[in-house]
């Protein structure tokens, strides 16, 4: 589990795509005029889901008056349900979160846009050290042991990627892992 409960609490993704290497900061511009390749839109897209994901995460944690419905906007099926059986009991115990997760690095490992779903993999090196988790009385609840950094690698599908190539990217599992934490940078 993650150092900030709920960030990634899904098990492994069940399914691995065909990996096609890929930068962590895709460039879609280029010393030509050549329209950008799906492959580096797709790349552009799924790197700056990351920050979306985890703002939208931030919100729906620092205001219960939020609606969960905007978790949609950001994660599907494994990731999506995780993330809204959390808030929920986050919500229940009148638990809130102080602070923002600050997303240090995303690499997007490999996407594959020959299935009948697109999918990516982007491994993600998020910070905690500014978020806090308070209870009713305005307590933190947060174990004095919470590592303030670590890697979580997420699947990523986009369910409509004839339609939205950009837009549709969502965060479907993710699990932690078990390497070094990124620099603070």
């Amino acid at each position: 589990m993650s150092a900030l409960a709920g960030c990634s609490e899904d098990p492994a993704s069940t399914t691995t795509p065909t990996e096609t290497p890929s930068s962590s900061s895709p460039s879609l511009s280029s010393s030509t005029s050549d329209p950008p390749s799906d492959t580096a839109i797709a790349e552009q897209a799924v790197a700056e889901l990351a920050a979306d994901y985890f703002a939208t995460l931030d919100r729906l944690r620092q205001n219960s008056d939020r609606p969960l419905k905007q978790l949609k906007r950001v994660a599907i099926g494994e990731q999506l349900a995780a993330q809204e059986v959390f808030t929920r009991r986050q919500r229940a115990a009148a638990n809130r979160q102080t602070g923002e997760v600050r997303v240090v690095e995303a690499v997007v490992q490999s996407v594959n846009l020959d299935g009948q779903v697109p999918t990516a993999q982007m491994d993600i090196c998020w910070d905690v050290s500014d978020v806090d988790v308070v209870d009713a009385k305005g307590e933190s609840i947060v174990s004095p042991e919470r590592a303030d950094r670590g890697w979580t690698r997420y699947q990523v599908t986009n369910h409509h990627w004839k339609e939205d190539p950009s837009g549709g990217w969502r965060i479907a599992s993710g699990r932690d892992l078990e390497k070094a934490p990124c620099s603070a940078a």
